[in-house]
This record gives structure tokens, C-alpha cells and sequence, in this order.
């Protein structure tokens, strides 16, 4: 199942916006050499971090170089960009990668599985758990609680409509429970349509399959 087109995309910052602008009048061969890379590895390196909506700092990159923001810091220098152009670019990354980190934003699918007519074992309910589990990863978050929700109907839609509301050994996928940043839940139809669940409501007790040791 493929939800590229309604992934979310953080805006490039002036840092990501200078230094493609900055390739397009300096040689490149000279700068990877600048900073001690061959042409074919700098190219590689430069990829990884211009082809990523946070410049690559959601993901480790050292390569017994540079770590993902002191590669930026020395390209950039190396580039004649402004030092206060990168702290305050990094630091708009780095303070968003942290809140959708912390967030624990998740999506449960509700189906209408009955334990006590299981066909498979525990055991390997419990290896099919992340099947009716969903968590948003950072390139998926978005900073403002009422777009995620549209997002999250959007998914909810596609998710349905790939398994034609049948999860595997789940069952007939019934609705969507979702839980915001803040710990709000939220009830989905597979239509995407959704209402926020009150306090006064009685929750769905979620079940998980596991196995312990």
C-alpha cells in the first residue's frame, strides 16, 4: 500500500534553498575535494541530505567525516552562506524532528476479531500485531492538529480501500481509533469521517497479542 501522494512534505528551509541555488554557479568537483570527498562519494553524500525533507537529520549519516549538521556547517561555509542562515535552518529541523518524536501519535484498526475463534496460535497473532497498528513517523507528522486529522482520513480511506476491509487473520475492519499528540482520541469510519471521543464515552478496551518469555 502506497501513500506517497498524500505524504506530508516540510518546507525547504532558506538553508536547503541556498545551497541548491549555490550548486548551480560553483564547481562541484572542487568543493568535494574542499572537503576532502571524492567526486562520486560527495555526490552520494550531497543526495542523502538535499533529497530529504529535513536535510537528512532524521537519519544517522556519519561517515567517519562528518556527522549530518557539521557536513551542512562545513558545506555551507564552503559556500559562502551565512552562518546564522544554518543555525536558524537546523534549528527549525531539529525542534520539529523532536516534537513528532515525542508525539506518539498512533491509529489502531478496530475489526471484529474474537480470540475465541482464532485459526492461528498467539504466537503468531502476535507476530501480525503491527498489521492493525499505525504510527506516524516524522514524514508524516504534521505541526498543526486539525491538518493531521485530514491526513489521517486520507489515510484511513486508502488503508480500507487497499485491504477491501478485511485485515488478514483480524477480520472485517470495522473503524479506526486514532490518538493525537496530545492524547485525544479520535473514532474514524473507513469513510474517513471522524468525531472525537469525550472523556464521558466509554473507550474501546484495545487487545494486544503478545507473547512473553
Amino acid at each position: 500500500m502506497s501513500h506517497q501522494s498524500d505524504k506530508t512534505q516540510f518546507p525547504k528551509t532558506l538553508l536547503q534553498k541556498q545551497i541548491e541555488s549555490a550548486f548551480l554557479a560553483v564547481n562541484i568537483e572542487l568543493i568535494a575535494h574542499q572537503l576532502g570527498y571524492k567526486l562520486e562519494a560527495f555526490q552520494h553524500r550531497l543526495s542523502k541530505h538535499l533529497n530529504n525533507s529535513f536535510l537528512g537529520l532524521d537519519q544517522s549519516s556519519f561517515d567517519f567525516k562528518y556527522s549530518g549538521a557539521e557536513f551542512l556547517k562545513a558545506l555551507a561555509t564552503e559556500l559562502k552562506i551565512g552562518q546564522k542562515v544554518v543555525i536558524d535552518s537546523l534549528d527549525c529541523i531539529d525542534r520539529f524532528l523532536s516534537k513528532c518524536q515525542q508525539s506518539k501519535v498512533s491509529l489502531f484498526v478496530v475489526t471484529d476479531f474474537d480470540i475465541s475463534k482464532r485459526r492461528l496460535p498467539i504466537f503468531a497473532l502476535a507476530c501480525l500485531e503491527h498489521k492493525r497498528r499505525k504510527t506516524f513517523g516524522c514524514d508524516e507528522f504534521i505541526d498543526n492538529k486539525t491538518q493531521m486529522l485530514d491526513y489521517v482520513s486520507f489515510w484511513v480511506i486508502d488503508h480500507y480501500q487497499h485491504y477491501q476491509g478485511v485485515l488478514d487473520e483480524w477480520g472485517e475492519i470495522q473503524s479506526y481509533l486514532y490518538t493525537n499528540e496530545d492524547g485525544d482520541h479520535f473514532h474514524f469510519s473507513p469513510k474517513g469521517y471522524f468525531h472525537q471521543i469525550k472523556e464521558d464515552e466509554k473507550l474501546l478496551k484495545l487487545s494486544k497479542a503478545s507473547v512473553s518469555i
